[in-house]
């Protein structure tokens, strides 16, 4: 029988080892043993583009900027994170038990456009969440969408910091109290700012800002002086 055509966002080993630059056999190895997000049509593996870039920036891994690139939007139109989070705003004290109950509470609470149905949100993040943990590490989760896209004018990133830690599952066995819900308006757009995310966490600085719950001044501010340092 034929394989089932597959979702276009989604990437074979092959495709999967040409982005993150090592051997199939590589890739079939961090698979088997759970390693790299992943997951299975039948006896194949696939891989999400946007869940690799988070997973290889948390790993230290690298990823040939080339294959990320959208040429129909320019560089200089890209946000800054600092400037999506103040798009998106920042939350304390998050409720929530579970990843679930902590996703729908802060769709429900998070600044967005009337327009834009909550209940997609909540239910699109609920099911890429199902495929596999976007928990990336240290206290931290990144939930996302699959298809990415939401009808939005400003590409924007909400910060919420959680009034609990939370069970995840994250890569490090580590419980979450830090997630960041991107939705943007292309997939580009979408993938710089995961890798923005990526970078920002990696800096213990601005980590440690996180884990103490600093105040939004001082995390915008920071985030802000780190980004101009790193990426003029």
């Amino acid at each position: 029988m034929a394989e089932k055509p597959l979702d276009k966002e989604l990437m074979n080993v092959r495709e999967a080892a040409h982005f993150l630059d090592v051997s199939e056999k590589t890739v079939y190895r961090w698979a088997s043993a759970g390693t790299v997000p992943h997951s299975r049509a039948g006896d194949q593996y696939r891989f999400s583009r946007e869940d690799l870039i988070i997973w290889a920036q948390a790993t230290g891994r690298k990823i040939s900027p080339e294959l990320i690139q959208e040429p129909e939007i320019k560089k200089e139109d890209l946000p800054t994170l600092y400037q999506a989070i103040q798009n998106g705003g920042v939350y304390y004290q998050v409720d929530g038990s579970t990843p679930s109950e902590v996703i729908e509470e802060a769709v429900s609470i998070i600044r967005l456009p009337r327009h834009v149905d909550r209940e997609y949100i909540s239910g699109a993040l609920l099911a890429r969440e199902s495929l596999a943990s976007t928990g990336i590490g240290h206290g931290i989760a990144i939930p996302h969408m699959r298809n990415s896209l939401v009808e939005i004018g400003e590409p924007q990133v909400s910060l919420c910091i959680l009034a609990k830690p939370v069970d995840w599952h994250s890569v490090d066995g580590e419980p979450v109290d830090i997630v960041f819900i991107p939705c943007c308006p292309n997939m580009r757009t979408h993938l710089h700012l995961l890798s923005r995310i990526s970078y920002a966490v990696s800096q213990n600085e601005w980590r440690d800002l996180l884990a103490a719950r600093a105040v939004r001044k001082e995390l915008i501010s920071t985030l802000a002086k780190l980004e101009e340092s790193f990426f003029k």
